[in-house]
């Protein structure tokens, strides 16, 4: 098995794609189940297949990676075979228990906030959860020893990452039409041409190549690279306005990289939990049925700290429900009869807040295609408005399996 993404940035109870090969195949065409059901997802931004649940490490039994001369019921991977098998309840009791933290106080500051002199940014991790099996007891009602057993997992997972954002916004003059102190980098001025003076040069040769020697059109520049406040157009200032002004100096020629988000983050809440009953039917019969439930709330992250509507704000959720049901009958010492059928849903979304969107001035904010969501506008140099959400993506795998071994001659 050999890791096959691009980096090793996050290692979440929730981070699932399957950035891995077996046996020198591709990535992502590896068959993943949980005792014996098949737990891939398809989701919006990839065509591979990634872990659609993945179980609490305390409530996993086993965990087996199988690289070649499977059996014919994997037949649909062209890589390997991963299956995890989920713990059972017995007749004694056991339980664990477990916590893991981080906080802003003993974390270092990032090296982003230490150049621009910015405070340490808030930093908060929990991962904590528990276990228990055993026997089912129920008081007056019915003893489970040697016959009925549970297994029960809870996991919980909370976090605030920093993810500093350095960026540029327009500066006072730009907003007010100013742009005669608006340089590039080798300290040439950004030149303003009105596009309403846009005419054919009448010097120009159709039988050369245009250069800026031979020009097709002509244009002049606004006086003194000002823009006269009568030519503003009236959705850019609303726009403009929804957009902040600049936090720091930035570059001393171009006055880019003028707003810092030191405090922007990403954070999440996550849950996950699962539960089996082991039932003995009778000594050569045996059924088990799990199920699952994980949800993470988040990403929730304003990339650059705005406080308008034109925010670069995400919040994505991910939604995982599945079942499976396995039957075992011994029907003679040299027969067995297995059964198991299986059901997983994956969601992978975007929630956001409708937003009045009228103040803009746009005559079609009720036409666009998340209705009440602040238009992507890209900006070239500086910071664009709001950002694409993801797509409502469902993945759903039904299976139903069913196997008859006959052990023949002797051994």
């Amino acid at each position: 098995m050999q890791f096959a993404g691009s980096t090793l940035t996050y290692f979440r109870p929730f981070d699932t794609q399957l950035d891995f090969t077996i046996s020198g195949g591709q990535r992502g065409v590896n068959e993943i189940q949980i005792d014996g059901v098949p737990d891939n997802a398809i989701t919006y931004y990839t065509a591979e297949p990634q872990f659609a649940y993945a179980p609490p490490s305390e409530a996993t039994q086993e965990f087996k990676v199988q690289t070649n001369t499977y059996d014919a019921q994997y037949g649909r991977t062209s890589g390997g075979v991963i299956n995890l098998s989920i713990k059972n309840g017995t007749n004694k009791a056991h339980g664990a228990a477990y916590e893991y933290l981080r906080r802003t106080g003993l974390t270092a500051n990032t090296f982003a906030n230490n150049s621009n002199n910015q405070p340490r940014p808030n930093r908060l991790q929990d991962q904590y959860g528990f276990e228990l099996d055993g026997p089912v007891f129920l008081p007056k009602l019915y003893r489970g020893r040697d016959r009925t057993f549970f297994m029960v997992a809870y996991e919980k997972y909370r976090d605030v990452q920093p993810q500093p954002g350095l960026g540029s916004v327009p500066t006072p003059e730009q907003r007010s039409g100013d742009f005669s102190q608006t340089f590039q980098s080798n300290g040439r001025p950004y030149v303003i041409y009105d596009p309403l003076t846009v005419q054919l040069n009448p010097a120009y040769d159709p039988t050369k190549s245009i250069a800026l020697s031979n020009l097709q059109y002509l244009r002049q520049s606004f006086p003194g690279n000002k823009v006269p406040s009568a030519r503003f157009n009236k959705v850019g200032l609303a726009v403009l306005n929804d957009i902040p002004l600049p936090n720091q100096t930035g570059d001393s020629t171009t006055h880019l990289n003028n707003w810092f988000a030191g405090n922007a983050n990403s954070a999440t809440d996550y849950y996950n939990v699962i539960s089996r009953v082991d039932h003995n039917i009778s000594d050569r019969m045996r059924i088990f049925a799990r199920w699952d439930r994980n949800f993470r709330d988040g990403g929730k992250k304003n990339a650059y700290s705005w406080d308008t509507n034109a925010r670069q704000f995400t919040h994505s959720g991910r939604n995982n429900d599945g079942a499976v049901v396995d039957l075992v009958d011994t029907l003679n010492p040299r027969t067995i009869l297995s059964a198991r059928i299986g059901f997983n849903r994956y969601v992978y979304s975007s929630v956001y807040n409708y937003q009045d969107l009228s103040y803009l001035g746009i005559p079609v904010t009720n036409q666009l295609q998340t209705p009440g969501k602040y238009p992507v506008m890209s900006f070239t140099n500086y910071i664009s408005t709001s950002v694409e959400d993801n797509d409502f993506s469902p993945s759903e795998n039904w299976s139903a399996q069913a196997s008859l071994m006959k052990v023949v001659g002797s051994h």
